[in-house]
């Protein structure tokens, strides 16, 4: 059946989306430690430039190690705190979501002859689905 095949494609997808996801977190990662190490060199942290031709870091290992930790452990956290609220923001229902699109409401007594063609559809599949019949919203777009 094709609804089956579709799933399988979704799931496909979003296991690569994920993939993905995670590949882009861990270059963020990596070029938050690049310019950190890099392009902001001092005598306390590791300086690359002393590094590549003297052979010297400025700095010793365990300060080195301990500002690797802090900037992985504050790009997990600033990750997880911008999934969190967008999970928080898309958890409200879709009245609330279409608004925030933009989204205009179509009021069940509109009398656009457009509009009621629209709310008359809506109001048939609520119907057939033994539903309530949802808010209807149009998006710009």
């Amino acid at each position: 059946m094709l609804f089956f095949h579709t799933q399988r494609v979704a799931k496909r997808k979003t296991a690569l989306l994920l993939i993905l996801f995670i590949f882009t977190f861990l270059c963020l990662v990596w070029l938050a430690h690049q310019v950190i190490f890099f392009f902001i060199p001092n005598d306390e942290t590791f300086n690359f430039v002393n590094w590549l031709y003297h052979g010297d870091t400025g700095a010793d290992t365990q300060q080195i190690t301990s500002l690797s930790v802090g900037l992985t452990v504050t790009c997990v956290f600033s990750t997880l705190l911008a999934i969190a609220y967008k999970f928080i923001q898309l958890s409200k229902d879709g009245c609330a979501i279409a608004s925030d699109l933009g989204g205009k409401r179509i009021l069940p007594n509109s009398t656009h002859p457009q509009e009621k063609v629209l709310i008359n559809v809506v109001e048939e599949m609520a119907i057939a689905a033994s539903i309530p019949v949802p808010q209807i919203f149009i998006l710009p777009g």
